[in-house]
């Protein structure tokens, strides 16, 4: 069972601190969230949407997350952000979801800033700007992230919204596979751009990479 809330938060983009939410007191969670509790809300809102400890209940995932979202909670706006990018209990609205990720980018919400890097990059909802993309996967990546990293590097080695640098590109998905990115294409792609460097420019690039991971730790 912890294993599969685990594996569930993961998906849904949450702290690890939400993936055993459905093992605590759900009549004490419902409690502190009827009280005005924004983490309680957020707390429920994020069983609600997922049907975990809780019967799944779109409506009422929405009804707390909105609630613990007026008073900032960035988990809600992002859950938000999830639930109307994928049209669960409201019609899908990429605008919208795009307008409640940045209002969880801006309070420090790592998921977020990868998922508006990602709109950024392929127009969803927006117009498309590759340099803003990697603004937000810059951010991303500088919290940990190893799908942002993982992008970053795919982007340097197209020249997609910076000048192509193979050597950046190795340093970024270096990063990722070492912050546990380990997609076997993402893989691949990593030892194709290797072997355009030289010696001394992949030596160069493992030991940024190195560095940059051991001063980047992961949080959400």
């Amino acid at each position: 069972m912890k294993t599969k809330n685990l594996l569930l938060a993961i998906c849904l983009g949450l702290p690890f601190s939400h993936a055993f939410a459905a093992q605590a007191d759900v009549a004490a969670i419902q409690q502190r969230a009827e009280q005005g509790d924004a983490e309680a809300q957020s707390n429920l809102g994020v069983m609600y949407r997922s049907g975990n400890g809780l019967t799944q209940d779109h409506a009422q995932a929405l009804n707390w997350n909105q609630k613990a979202a007026e008073q900032g909670n960035a988990q809600a706006h992002f859950q938000l952000a999830r639930m109307h990018s994928n049209g669960e209990g409201v019609p899908q609205d990429h605008k919208k979801a795009l307008e409640y990720y940045r209002q969880a980018a801006e309070k420090g919400n790592t998921n977020a800033m990868f998922y508006l890097g990602h709109m950024y990059q392929f127009g969803n909802g927006v117009k498309r700007d590759p340099k803003e993309a990697v603004s937000w996967y810059r951010k991303a990546a500088d919290k940990g992230d190893a799908n942002a990293q993982f992008n970053l590097g795919a982007m340097y080695s197209q020249g997609e919204g910076v000048k192509r640098d193979y050597s950046q590109s190795y340093m970024w998905l270096s990063a990722a596979v070492a912050n546990g990115f380990s997609a076997p294409a993402g893989l691949k792609h990593r030892d194709s751009i290797a072997k355009k460097l030289s010696a001394t420019q992949l030596s160069q690039a493992e030991s940024q990479a190195a560095s940059y991971v051991a001063q980047h730790k992961a949080s959400k």
